[in-house]
């Protein structure tokens, strides 16, 4: 890698006016400087504007949307913008902790390695409470672990851009509006090296305005669509399709235990066969209606 590279950072934005200064103030803090920020106004109809434009930086590169777009769409548009030779994601609710940046210079220095991805802190809003995402995160075999347990965040997210090339214009499936990064990150990840650092370097919100939280049933569609699509002749799909299968089943099982209990899905939970997940089923199983409710709106 050339000495001299940058990074295209990606923020996109609809009315994140909120959260929006405190994420890029956390991109001018960075300890690493050959950086740009590509700022992709989706339409907001808030402060998002007035926020940004309060950052004095020429390395601050506003665009706005013609249109309203689907989130990923947005991303592919925000990705044509980009110079860098690494792209790095930071969503407008989340920020980074100053040392983000530099804390994959493995990475960049290693052309093996096409994604990186760090560790990161669950932050609730409302409790003021930090929360280490993973205890671990895997260094061998990613592919296989992210099927089992996936966790990418995407602001913690770093591509090589001659990698994202690879899948034409728009690498990010457009018809996707919550798993999209998921998609592209598992295609990366089946047929090239990845590089994981456990060091927590992101703090994601969670505020209850999470997109994917209010939409679970979304996410649950998608993810059906994403494993009809599956190429299980790829070799790495194959051999995790059992753990694949499983997933989709903990998935489809989740949403109908949170939404309509019935006493015969404890036989289809007992098809599992992750037992973290089978344990999780079943105690739900058991819980009152009304605690299952809170649960899922602890945020």
């Amino acid at each position: 890698m050339k000495k001299n590279f940058k990074i295209s950072i990606i923020v996109n934005c609809h009315n994140g006016g909120k959260y929006l200064s405190r994420c890029l103030k956390s991109i001018i803090n960075q300890t690493k400087k050959n950086w740009e920020v590509i700022f992709f106004d989706n339409q907001s109809t808030d402060d998002s504007k007035e926020i940004f434009e309060k950052f004095k930086d020429y390395r601050f590169k506003y665009f706005l949307s013609s249109k309203f777009i689907k989130l990923y769409k947005a991303r592919n548009e925000a990705i044509k913008k980009a110079t860098g030779d690494f792209l790095a994601f930071l969503d407008c609710d989340d920020w980074w902790e100053s040392n983000h940046l530099e804390n994959a210079n493995f990475f960049y220095e290693n052309n093996q390695y096409k994604l990186y991805f760090s560790n990161a802190f669950n932050y609730l809003e409302k409790r003021n409470k930090f929360i280490i995402h993973r205890k671990n995160l895997p260094k061998e075999n990613i592919f296989k672990y992210l099927v089992k347990d996936y966790t990418v965040k995407m602001s913690s997210l770093i591509l090589r851009m001659d990698i994202v090339e690879q899948f034409g214009t728009n690498p990010f499936n457009e018809n996707f509006n919550i798993i999209g990064d998921y998609d592209l990150v598992m295609k990366i990840a089946s047929k090239y090296l990845c590089y994981s650092n456990e060091i927590p370097t992101v703090n994601c919100s969670f505020h209850g305005e999470n997109y994917s939280i209010k939409n679970r049933n979304e996410y649950v569609e998608e993810f059906n669509t994403w494993f009809r699509k599956i190429d299980f002749n790829d070799q790495e799909y194959y051999l995790n399709k059992t753990e694949i299968d499983d997933n989709l089943l903990y998935i489809n099982l989740f949403e109908d235990i949170t939404t309509n209990k019935k006493p015969n899905q404890i036989l289809k939970v007992l098809r599992l066969k992750n037992l973290h997940k089978k344990i999780k089923l079943l105690i739900i199983l058991i819980l009152p209606n009304f605690l299952i409710k809170k649960l899922l709106n602890k945020y």
